[in-house]
């Protein structure tokens, strides 16, 4: 039985990969280019060799999209779509068990306490943020800002993004000052900013070398952080592999381009012919 070649072995995970992929909510394939492609493949075939070592040759799609949903929990945000997640539970006031009353907000003027503004910062952010907001009383302002925060998540979350909108995207399609300025005045800031980020292309950004988000999948998981180092490996030998059959063809054609001129000199020039 013949062994596949490295261009059958490529087409076989691109399709493996480009499937698990097409699992992910919110994904971006409108926005794939061929690096991109290349990328998700490489995942595909990484996932493959840990499974053939760990597994006894055990591969399922479903891992490579598994492993993609870890990366996007770790911050890989250029492989979905920027879109607010479901609304946050406001945060709730620390309440004593038993007679219920409230503890002081220590950021207020008449309450102030470093100890607890520390305390509460550590263990629960969010309600800190909304204590510092309302240290100086609670406004309509501070709670028509709420409103209007939540109102823009959620048109963010209906905003209709798909392959037909990304053609028209003057970010995406090298639309030029003019028309990305016409643009914000037709639909705002807000959504052209929604189609800024949708105009850049898919990427692993653990394979580019982003420290910070290497860092979270290092926390996360080791063994996806394997996983990513080896489909860099396998990412980087294809290309290599690209970059020297591209070579190949180049100085061929230089070969060629070469042995047409010798032939054409040695041809005679017929006195009147052009």
């Amino acid at each position: 039985m013949l062994e596949p070649t490295d261009r059958q072995i490529r087409k076989t995970f691109t399709e493996h990969g480009l499937e698990a992929y097409k699992k992910i909510p919110l994904e971006r394939s409108y926005a794939l280019d061929d690096h991109a492609t290349l990328m998700l493949a490489s995942v595909a075939k990484s996932i493959h060799e840990l499974a053939a070592k760990i597994c006894s040759g055990s591969f399922r799609r479903e891992d490579v999209t598994a492993a993609l949903e870890q990366l996007i929990a770790c911050g890989e945000s250029l492989l979905v779509q920027s879109r607010p997640g479901p609304e946050p539970e406001p945060p709730e006031p620390w309440k004593d068990p038993v007679t219920g009353l409230v503890a002081n907000n220590p950021w207020a003027p008449a309450t102030p306490n470093l100890d607890d503004a520390m305390l509460i910062t550590k263990r629960d952010p969010q309600l800190a943020e909304y204590l510092k907001a309302v240290a100086n009383g609670l406004t309509y302002g501070f709670l028509a800002k709420l409103q209007d925060e939540a109102a823009a998540r959620e048109r963010l979350r209906k905003l209709e993004y798909s392959a037909r909108q990304h053609a028209k995207n003057p970010w995406a399609n090298g639309g030029g000052m003019e028309e990305r300025s016409a643009f914000v005045r037709a639909h705002g800031q807000e959504t052209s900013d929604f189609y800024k980020h949708e105009a850049r292309p898919v990427r692993v950004e653990s394979m580019s070398g982003s420290d910070v988000i290497r860092a979270a999948v290092r926390k996360s998981s080791p063994r996806l952080l394997a996983t990513i180092d080896r489909a860099s490996a396998i990412l980087r030998q294809w290309l290599e592999g690209d970059a020297k059959a591209l070579e190949a063809t180049r100085k061929a054609s230089a070969a060629q381009a070469e042995a047409v001129l010798q032939q054409l000199g040695q041809v005679r020039r017929l006195p009147g012919l052009p």
